[in-house]
């Protein structure tokens, strides 16, 4: 693991650590920015952590060549309410791994 932590996702819609779910609305949207080091063939797996085993989420997203440098999107199906941390993991090609901090958010109907 890496002794610095990535920076952590950006959750949009997220004020002051809460998203409000509106009828009609898309799927939330959860941005991993590039890290230091990135590199095709990467594996970024993101962390919808509910503190409840069947409503949360792991997504992974292998870098592709023309991706290295740009943000990596996660469109979630929007969640039941509750607080919800958010944090992702990256495999490295060589073997190691990164750890990012987390956001936290509230979700409210």
């Amino acid at each position: 693991m890496d002794a610095q932590p990535l920076t952590p996702p950006e959750v949009a819609g997220e004020r002051n650590g809460v998203i409000t779910t509106h009828a009609g609305a898309p799927r939330l949207v959860v941005r991993i920015c590039p890290y230091s080091g990135m590199s095709a063939g990467d594996e970024v797996h993101l962390r919808w952590d509910t503190g409840v085993l069947r409503t949360s989420l792991v997504d992974t997203r292998l870098v592709t060549a023309p991706a290295v440098g740009a943000s990596a999107l996660f469109h979630m199906p929007w969640p039941t309410p509750g607080r919800v941390r958010v944090s992702y993991v990256v495999g490295h090609t060589d073997g190691r791994w990164s750890v990012s901090g987390h956001t936290t958010v509230t979700i409210t109907a």
